[in-house]
């Protein structure tokens, strides 16, 4: 919206009086406050300041699309009244695939530099949870790891973890959903809302992921997904552990996740909302 502004304001007699829906991706001022604390970096300056700051460029806009009720209620905590909330829209898959038919965990995600949340989640993953998920799993149990890598991004690193398997970037990732047994998100900073859980849940994958992510999905531990603090590497190989031992428990969150994935991305709620906030532009 920064780099738009100027071109939107020449071309203002073209355009509709009321102004710029502003569909943001992401509030990202949460996110750099939360990757200081983790990496133990200098906190940036003031909160709310640099929420505004953030902001500055909506200021035009006849009104803003948030993903999340949380993000929303920040938004407006920066001044902004007209805040409409649209998050994903997903139709969850029959997957039939037992426990017993599957194997391995699975990662999903982009890695295009080195101070992005998925490079990141795998160092913090390899380094410091690996170690304890050692001692619990036997040495054949893999991690598959999908998803783009930029070429300048150095991975020799992770080299030594032998767990680790790289497919790189997959044109459909349903056969890896089918024939895995865990989804993993260990994620320590993010915003907005991640898409890649609704997809795993959606497609028939239970999911171990941090107190962050469970958070912005707003789905509670042992119920839709098991999760940890991203402070307590050892508690997240517990619970990778537990959901990919026990069948039960397996089941269960499975279950309860294409429950809360097809009530919190229903295609037909989302597409009512999109027309509202579309409606609601036109009357302005």
């Amino acid at each position: 919206m920064a780099r738009l502004a100027p071109y939107l304001n020449e071309a203002g007699r073209y355009l509709p009086s009321g102004g710029a829906i502003l569909d943001t991706e992401v509030v990202a001022t949460p996110r750099n406050f939360e990757r200081a604390r983790v990496l133990g970096l200098p906190l940036p300056e003031d909160f709310d300041k640099a929420l505004v700051e953030e902001l500055e460029p909506a200021r035009d806009s006849q009104a803003i699309v948030a993903v999340t009720d949380h993000d929303a209620t920040l938004i407006r905590r920066a001044g902004y009244g007209h805040v409409r909330v649209l998050g994903h829209a997903l139709r969850p898959r029959s997957v039939t695939q037992d426990l017993a038919d599957r194997k391995n965990f699975l990662i999903v995600g982009a890695i295009h530099d080195r101070d992005s949340p998925n490079y990141d989640a795998l160092h913090w993953l390899v380094h410091d949870v690996l170690p304890h998920l050692d001692a619990l799993l036997p040495p054949d149990v893999a991690i598959t790891v999908a998803g783009f890598v930029a070429k300048d991004v150095d991975m020799s690193i992770f080299g030594h973890a032998s767990r680790i398997r790289y497919v790189g970037p997959q044109h459909d990732l349903t056969a890896l959903y089918d024939t895995h047994r865990v989804f993993v998100a260990p994620t320590r900073f993010a915003g907005g809302l991640p898409f890649k859980v609704h997809e795993a849940a959606a497609n028939g994958l239970p999911i171990v992921t941090t107190e962050l992510i469970a958070r912005q999905v707003g789905w509670r531990d042992e119920e839709a997904l098991l999760a940890a603090s991203s402070d307590d590497p050892e508690g997240f190989a517990r619970q990778m552990a537990l959901l990919y031992c026990d069948e039960l428990l397996w089941d269960r969150v499975k279950t309860n996740a294409l429950i809360a994935v097809t009530r919190d991305a229903d295609p037909g709620v989302f597409r009512e909302r999109l027309d509202d906030i579309l409606k609601a532009s036109v009357v302005s």
